[in-house]
């Protein structure tokens, strides 16, 4: 599970360089991502993949939770829209 996580996150990162070098310095991007849970674990999908665009030169424009759901195991998980705008 770890490496399928790490390698997730790895793949992410690729597309968010992609969207760097096609989006104009204040267009917008908008990500459709929902959290996930592997064996009682949290994975703060949403988190992780807004520091990884702050990194990559991006800001948050505004985030909103589109919907509560339940892993198998009942751990409550969001679906959420994030906004990103290309900074530099």
């Amino acid at each position: 599970i770890p490496m399928m996580v790490e390698g997730y996150f790895d793949n992410m990162s690729v597309v968010i360089d992609k969207i760097h070098d096609i989006l104009k310095i204040g267009g917008i991007f908008v990500l459709d991502i929902g959290d996930s849970q592997f064996s009682g674990v949290h994975i703060p999908t949403h988190d992780l993949l807004e520091k990884i665009c702050l990194l990559k030169g991006f800001e948050k424009v505004s985030e909103e939770i589109l919907r509560t759901r339940y892993s198998n195991n009942g751990m409550v998980l969001s679906q959420r829209i994030i906004r990103f705008r290309r900074v530099s």
